[in-house]
């Protein structure tokens, strides 16, 4: 599993919702990049699943992603 690297900035999303989740019940969100939009922006399709790995919130997130401060990256 790899993650999102640098500093990550929410922007918009879409969002649906097909399940409810109870309190206390573990749940796994999954992101994949779906679209460079330039200048650091990405589209996302997020998903939520539940413990028996039912979707039950899915979308689209837009975010930008800058490098880290003094990650060496720029400088």
């Amino acid at each position: 599993m790899r993650g999102l690297a640098g500093l990550v900035i929410y922007l918009s999303r879409t969002t649906s919702f097909a399940a409810p989740v109870e309190s206390g019940e573990r749940i796994t969100a999954r992101c994949e990049v779906i679209g460079d939009l330039g200048h650091d922006h990405y589209r996302l399709n997020a998903q939520v699943f539940d413990e028996t790995d039912e979707a039950v919130v899915s979308g689209e997130v837009v975010v930008l992603i800058k490098p880290l401060p003094g990650d060496g990256v720029g400088e």
